[in-house]
């Protein structure tokens, strides 16, 4: 579940829920969609969404990891202060992802979840690093409060070194090589 670059936006090829389900002989179901902020998947309560259609798999081994790549798209949606940087607290990025983890978490107790953090902007996008690093640090807190809570099916991968910028489309979206390497 994600944005754009879960959709695999810029790529040639498959998306990245795709190629690690190839990987593993897993059967792919990629909800990424294209300018999707943490915010409004949190509030539209897509999390829930992700659990129900895990759920509808009849094997249960089928239920197998869901990820969550999602955040960028709120470094220029509505959730930043007046400065311009990722808002903190209530109504923060963060939050967000947590409410979507919690949504997914309730409609699946046993699935495993990966929330992968927002991945390296380059290029264009170059002044984005700054806000991209609060939006990062905000999902760290979120999935370690979770963790904190007991929830041990759930992991933080760090999303920045997995693509290099020399791998980016425009600074943003990974090429089809930057999808191989993710």
């Amino acid at each position: 579940y994600g944005d754009s670059i879960t959709q695999g936006f810029c790529s040639g090829g498959p998306s990245y829920p795709e190629r690690l389900a190839r990987l593993a002989g897993w059967t792919p179901v990629n909800m990424g969609i294209q300018g999707l902020a943490a915010a409004s998947g949190a509030a539209w309560r897509h999390g829930a969404e992700v659990g129900a259609v895990v759920g509808r798999e009849a094997d249960p081994a089928a239920r197998s990891l869901v990820t969550l790549l999602i955040g960028i798209n709120d470094c220029f949606s509505h959730v930043v202060d007046g400065a311009g940087w990722p808002a903190r607290g209530q109504g923060s990025t963060g939050e967000a992802v947590g409410r979507v983890v919690d949504q997914v978490r309730q409609a699946q107790p046993g699935v495993p979840i990966a929330v992968i953090t927002p991945i390296l902007t380059a290029g264009r996008f170059i002044s984005w690093r700054r806000g991209v690093e609060e939006l990062r640090r905000q999902i760290r807190d979120a999935v370690a409060a979770r963790r904190g809570r007991g929830d041990r099916r759930l992991a933080l991968v760090e999303g920045a070194p997995l693509v290099s910028p020399a791998r980016l489309y425009e600074g943003l979206h990974p090429t089809t090589d930057g999808y191989d390497d993710m």
